[in-house]
């Protein structure tokens, strides 16, 4: 089914704490079809004003966000996701915190159209942190995953996370991290949740890498 602004189920806008001073808002425009991102101060002022990311997303762009700790300077990152429904490309930008291009827009995947998930998670070898994309692939027919670093190469992935999503009610998460609060599950690790096809809520655990995660973390 086509995703109209109008209808339910959509990722239209999307906020992560960057640090524990910043947060970035990003969100698709209808009036102009265009995907934007502004970064915010704790209180809500405007640090750096709306900034288009894609200018020319057609009408049913979706967003998604995610923010993550870099050993390099300027460590406090984030990352924004979007539905470029014009091309059908799912694509990917990193940011820092002073807003710096760390990897400019990219194209992750195709689809016809979609929906968005991002979520952090955390090496176990180096504690740098990641960053982990899911979407609705609607040309294979399933949820996949790709696991980025911090400057947003792909590591793991792409990789299929269901084929039994609901369409009708195509609903799904991911959570692995809280960089800002430093709390989360296992390092190398993440939750996916999503609706399937009988209309129930399933969880699934992942290694970063696409393997099943058994739920213990290697200490």
């Amino acid at each position: 089914p086509i995703m109209t602004p109008e209808l339910s189920l959509q990722n239209l806008n999307a906020c992560s704490t960057i640090n524990s001073t910043r947060l970035v808002y990003a969100w698709f425009d209808d009036f102009e079809n265009d995907v934007s991102y502004s970064i915010l101060s704790q209180t809500g002022s405007v640090v750096t004003p709306a900034t288009d990311i894609d200018s020319e997303v057609f009408e049913f762009g979706q967003v998604a966000a995610t923010s993550f700790n870099a050993t390099s300077l300027n460590y406090s990152r984030f990352a924004v996701s979007w539905f470029d429904s014009g091309q059908g490309t799912i694509n990917v930008a990193v940011r820092d915190v002073n807003n710096n291009s760390i990897l400019a827009p990219s194209i992750v995947s195709y689809s016809t159209t979609t929906r968005l998930a991002m979520t952090t998670v955390r090496n176990s070898t180096t504690k740098a942190e990641d960053f982990v994309l899911a979407w609705n692939d609607r040309l294979e027919d399933n949820i996949r995953a790709a696991v980025f670093d911090e400057n947003g190469s792909i590591k793991y992935g792409p990789y299929v996370l269901t084929s039994n999503e609901n369409i009708t009610n195509l609903l799904f998460d991911i959570h692995g991290r809280n960089s800002v609060a430093d709390f989360g599950i296992c390092d190398d690790s993440y939750i996916f949740a999503y609706t399937n096809k009988t209309g129930y809520t399933v969880a699934k655990a992942f290694k970063v890498d696409g393997s099943d995660w058994n739920g213990n973390c290697n200490i």
